[in-house]
């Protein structure tokens, strides 16, 4: 099973988890429908979905643009070739997610 998949089922399962535990425990009386609470809270969490990717991508855009044209960075100090550069970047790419997987 991929990450994507089990994300969409924790996801499924807490959502389900919520509303059955709205249904049973409210903690104030409910003014609409059932449906369009679900519906509310289903394009609630789209969005927030939708935004985290658009803003979190604009972000990281943005800073790769500042270290480039403030010549930060271990790269910016070193004058290597950009084959070396480039294998060097791969090789602490794949470290860092590596290490991020063991920690």
């Amino acid at each position: 099973m991929d990450g994507n998949t089990l994300r969409l089922l924790i996801f499924i399962s807490v959502f389900i988890l919520m509303l059955i535990l709205e249904s049973l425990i409210p903690r104030h009386p409910t003014v609409d429908s059932k449906p369009r609470r679900l519906g509310i809270h289903l394009g609630l969490s789209g969005l927030n979905t939708i935004l985290l990717k658009l803003v979190f991508g604009a972000a990281a855009i943005g800073a790769a643009k500042t270290v480039e044209i403030k010549g930060w960075g271990l790269l910016n100090i070193l004058d290597w070739n950009n084959v070396v550069e480039f294998f060097l970047v791969i090789v602490f790419l794949d470290l860092s997610i590596y290490f991020q997987h063991v920690i």
